[in-house]
């Protein structure tokens, strides 16, 4: 599918928006840094992405720019496909890089969901 010779919409074994979203997210061509020098942060507790519901799925991450870029511009590329995004204080850094320096923690989850107000979304 990456190189354009397959489409995820073709699988009879895949549901119809996974598809979309998947095709969204191998249409995007990016070229993305190892490391954003920056580190440029945002700022928003919560992020809606394609007008999402109270069955959305949430999804969590850092709070690294190049990180809520990228995934902004698959949501955009997968319009069927809603989801809310919560930004976790990462200093910027990426979840990998987080992980590994111990910024994203139970804690760090649980005071950006709260801090988000997402449960009463």
């Amino acid at each position: 599918m990456s190189e354009g010779k397959a489409k995820a919409k073709d699988c009879p074994e895949m549901a119809m928006r996974m598809a979309e979203g998947l095709e969204g997210a191998l249409s995007i061509k990016l070229e993305v840094h190892e490391a954003d020098a920056t580190m440029s942060t945002v700022a928003d507790a919560l992020i809606e992405l394609n007008s999402p519901g109270p069955d959305s799925p949430v999804l969590i991450t850092g709070n690294c720019g190049v990180t809520i870029y990228v995934l902004k511009l698959i949501f955009e590329r997968a319009p069927g496909v809603s989801a809310f995004l919560v930004p976790t204080d990462t200093k910027g850094f990426t979840v990998d890089h987080a992980s590994a320096m111990k910024l994203i923690t139970p804690m760090t989850i649980m005071r950006g969901l709260t801090n988000s107000a997402v449960a009463g979304r």
